[in-house]
């Protein structure tokens, strides 16, 4: 979404020479990986006065045939990829004979694996003379993806590409090395300790935020609690999102859905509480923070068997990183309460256990084994 600052407004303006002057078919597409970046690309979009013509936004779960019927009014249609193919299978009323600009938030995301055939089957039903803009804090270069866009002599804008470090210089970055069963008393004294800043806790699992949402929700820290996952229904986590926006103090425990295109406003912490899969998604947590010329902080959370390897890796991609020491007059340790609360709610001792196997699942299913080796993890320990 960090493309809605100003360029993209003036790259139209400068090719077109003017904005929109009538509703006809869709001359510019943009398209996302979640709702709710595309829900914070239309606010922002919503903001430019200059720009005429209607703006729609696409997104699963909701009515079709109310879209569907909309769609020969529109010329600036943000999406994600599956609903806009649907529309462009099922919808004889889209038409992007006319498209003149696409733009890819998260581009990075948009073109991997995960997206490839969709992508593909886009790209197929866009006209090749147009302009493409692609948007991600870790761009792709590879020559493939780009020949798939169709794109000529494509030219790479890159904000970090010569500079000393890939991330802001305002976003004081450290990390901490803990034993694996010592993460949840380490998170409560954190928390504890900076009632009066807003966090963002980042997890590697659905199933682990959900725990530790419940699990923190019932020692009560002081500060107000919110948990944002994958399954949630699409409205429910719009309502959270735009919950933690309000707060000036809050906590919010999220996966990576939270790791690109939301704008989370005066982020005072990001705490990636399990390691990140790779320096990419290290640096789109740690940009929850520290946005637009402000200061923010970034701790990373690591297990002795993961800080080497993982150390190497931030190195390789320019990342600056400190290591600091827990201060021990500052621990809290709250498992007598934890372990009371889970021998009374046989619900929450569920939610435990399903947390420590989606955990472990996680690491065990990495790529990087140099970084995550399940057969480091003290899982004896942990699971007490």
């Amino acid at each position: 979404m960090a493309f809605l600052g100003n360029i993209p407004i003036r790259i139209k303006i400068v090719i077109e020479g003017k904005i929109l002057e009538q509703v006809s078919h869709v001359r510019y597409l943009g398209c996302d990986i979640t709702y709710e970046d595309d829900k914070n690309i239309t606010n922002k979009i919503n903001k430019f006065q200059r720009i005429s013509g209607t703006i729609r936004t696409l997104k699963g779960g909701k009515d079709l045939k109310f879209e569907r019927k909309r769609m020969d009014q529109v010329n600036i249609v943000i999406c994600t990829p599956g609903r806009l193919l649907q529309h462009m299978d099922e919808n004889p009323l889209f038409d992007c004979v006319n498209l003149q600009i696409l733009v890819l938030d998260e581009a990075d995301r948009c073109l991997d694996m995960g997206f490839e055939e969709t992508m593909n089957n886009i790209i197929q039903n866009l006209p090749t003379e147009r302009q493409t803009l692609l948007f991600s804090a870790t761009q792709t270069r590879s020559v493939k993806d780009l020949a798939r866009l169709s794109l000529k002599d494509p030219m790479y804008v890159s904000v970090h590409e010569h500079a000393k470090h890939s991330t802001p210089e305002a976003l004081r970055q450290s990390y901490i090395v803990v034993e694996l069963e010592e993460k949840f008393s380490m998170l409560w004294s954190f928390i504890r300790n900076h009632t009066k800043h807003k966090i963002l806790v980042f997890l590697s699992s659905c199933k682990q935020v959900k725990y530790i949402y419940e699990a923190f929700c019932r020692l009560r820290p002081g500060v107000s609690l919110l948990a944002l996952y994958g399954t949630l229904h699409q409205m429910r986590r719009m309502a959270i999102y735009e919950s933690f926006c309000r707060k000036s103090h809050a906590v919010l425990f999220a996966t990576d859905i939270a790791a690109r295109g939301l704008d989370f406003p005066a982020v005072h912490w990001v705490v990636q509480l399990d390691c990140p899969e790779d320096s990419a998604t290290y640096i789109h947590r740690a940009g929850r923070t520290a946005r637009y010329q402000k200061g923010g902080e970034s701790l990373l959370v690591l297990l002795p068997s993961e800080k080497e390897a993982m150390l190497e890796r931030l190195e390789a991609a320019k990342i600056p990183i400190n290591e600091i020491k827990i201060n021990e007059n500052k621990l809290q340790n709250p498992w007598r309460k934890l372990e009371a609360l889970l021998a009374r709610d046989k619900e929450l001792k569920a939610s435990a256990q399903r947390a420590f196997v989606a955990y472990v699942k996680s690491v065990f299913l990495m790529k990087d084994k140099a970084v995550f080796d399940v057969k480091a993890l003290n899982t004896d320990a942990f699971s007490r």
